[in-house]
């Protein structure tokens, strides 16, 4: 996240009493003259978790359409190579996922065929 004018502005993801949350903080900017900042917006929404599978200690699982997702907050580990590196808009990292790029690749792929046969069954 960056600096703003009273605070940070961006997208971070972190730990709350109710679980993973992603939140947006954005500044409120007057169109003008001057283009003064008179507010600030933040929006909240949390993640998925999946309850069926058990949570490591040093991260997260997400549930997802697809599969079970491992996080981490912990982004001194980003660029790992058996890791995925989630981003904000930005390009700061946010989180890093515990899956080799070639698994996630696999799975998504599976996913993807799996919904098209159901979908051809359908029609």
């Amino acid at each position: 996240m960056s600096e703003g004018v009273l605070g940070i502005f961006g997208d971070d993801l972190a730990q709350s009493p109710l679980g993973l949350r992603l939140t947006r903080v954005a500044p409120v900017i007057e169109q003008g003259v001057t283009d003064r900042r008179v507010g600030t917006v933040i929006a909240e929404a949390p993640l998925p978790r999946a309850d069926e599978v058990v949570q490591p200690p040093e991260g997260f699982v997400i549930g997802t359409s697809v599969v079970p997702v491992p996080l981490r907050l912990g982004f001194e580990a980003a660029g790992e190579p058996d890791s995925i590196t989630v981003r904000a808009p930005d390009g700061q990292p946010l989180a890093v996922i515990d899956m080799p790029v070639q698994e996630a690749e696999q799975i998504w792929a599976t996913a993807i065929e799996q919904r098209l046969e159901a979908s051809r069954a359908v029609a």
